[in-house]
């Protein structure tokens, strides 16, 4: 199983993100999607650094 993972901006990038996904990509893909929003592009680029070393995924993160 592979493992997407969205850094956004706000919610309603989520929300967007959330109803085109289905449309795009094949669901035999088996994809497991993560959404870590911020509140903000000022927010995002605080905090990204941190989260990236936080994040713990055995298999990879690119």
């Amino acid at each position: 199983m592979r493992e997407l993972v969205f850094l956004l901006e706000e919610p309603s990038a989520k929300a967007m993100i959330e109803v085109i996904l289905p449309r795009i990509v094949p669901e035999e893909l088996s994809i497991i999607y993560r959404y870590i929003v911020f509140q903000g592009k000022q927010e995002l680029e605080k905090e990204i650094t941190r989260k990236l070393k936080g994040y713990y995924n055995p298999i990879q993160f690119s």
